[in-house]
């Protein structure tokens, strides 16, 4: 990658108008980049692999609502004809070309569907190598292109920030599914999840769903089912951090809040900021509570 292109360093291209343009818009340049990191790391000799094409056959039927009838017209060959390899190849590369086709056609007509599809794939491809390969891979070409998103577990979030990206992920690293904090990290998912919905993220939902990964948390740590208000006198923590985080949780919980709101259906004015900053302050949060409680001497009495 070239760092300063002769366009950006005497300012005939602009940085921050690449940025805004990806954040509603994709063009072919960054679609070709994006598949061609599935076309090295997924489809190349998928022809050898039956889960590359049980996920096309799921592309084709699931993502893309399409006739399964034409996919398997092209795999099936007259039965006096003995099948090799070299002929299992090519009915492959004709689906394969044909699922890109119908892919490209889609992603060129709603600029979101890219992000689906990348998202459809990572929820259901079962080999976690290959995943994490593509997700690294995906997201150097996020870097490379100034895209205003990145992937974390198998979501496509719009965060700017690399360090906001890093205390996300570090909530994914830190528990695994026989970790006692494992409903912590489904509730931070959840929070994601409501974030990076595409064309339109739910705000509310993945505010509500941050703070309610700390109040669990705290739950875990304390014993204790109370709610987060009273929780967190019992920790440990600085005075300080007590009163932002009761503040926090008074914000999304008092009758103009944001969880009281949900429930009675009266109008909601989060926005895509306040949803960002949730998420990674409460994930934030969420680590320094981990470390804390791994060291020892967080839980008061």
């Amino acid at each position: 990658m070239v760092d300063n292109y002769f366009s950006e360093r005497y300012g005939y291209t602009n940085s921050a108008d690449k940025i805004s343009f990806y954040k509603e818009h994709v063009d072919r340049r960054l679609i070709n980049r994006i598949w061609n990191r599935f076309e090295s790391l997924v489809f190349a000799h998928g022809y050898n692999s039956s889960e590359v094409l049980k996920f096309l056959l799921k592309t084709w039927d699931n993502f893309l609502g399409k006739d399964l009838a034409v996919i398997r017209k092209i795999w099936e060959l007259p039965s006096n004809i003995i099948r090799t390899e070299s002929k299992e190849e090519t009915a492959y590369n004709e689906i394969l070309q044909l699922v890109k086709t119908t892919l490209f056609d889609t992603f060129n007509n709603k600029w979101y569907a890219i992000y689906d599809f990348i998202v459809f794939f990572l929820s259901n491809f079962e080999d976690e190598n290959t995943k994490e390969n593509l997700r690294s891979s995906l997201n150097n070409v996020f870097e490379e292109e100034q895209v205003p998103y990145r992937i974390i577990d198998n979501y496509v979030v719009p965060l700017e920030e690399e360090i906001e990206i890093e205390e996300i992920n570090t909530v994914f690293q830190k528990i695994d599914e026989e970790d006692k904090f494992w409903p912590v990290k489904k509730q931070i998912k959840k929070a994601l999840e409501h974030l990076s919905r595409k064309p339109n993220p739910d705000y509310e939902n993945s505010i509500k769903e941050s703070i309610s990964a700390v109040e669990a948390i705290a739950r875990l740590l304390t014993g204790e089912k109370k709610s987060l208000g009273k929780l967190i006198n019992s920790l440990n923590i600085h005075e300080s951090l007590k009163k932002g985080f009761d503040s926090l949780y008074g914000w999304t919980s008092d009758d103009e809040g944001i969880r009281h709101s949900l429930y009675t259906g009266e109008p909601l004015s989060a926005n895509y900021e306040e949803a960002r900053y949730m998420v990674v302050t409460c994930s934030a949060f969420i680590n320094y509570l981990i470390e804390k409680y791994r060291k020892g001497g967080l839980c008061n009495g």
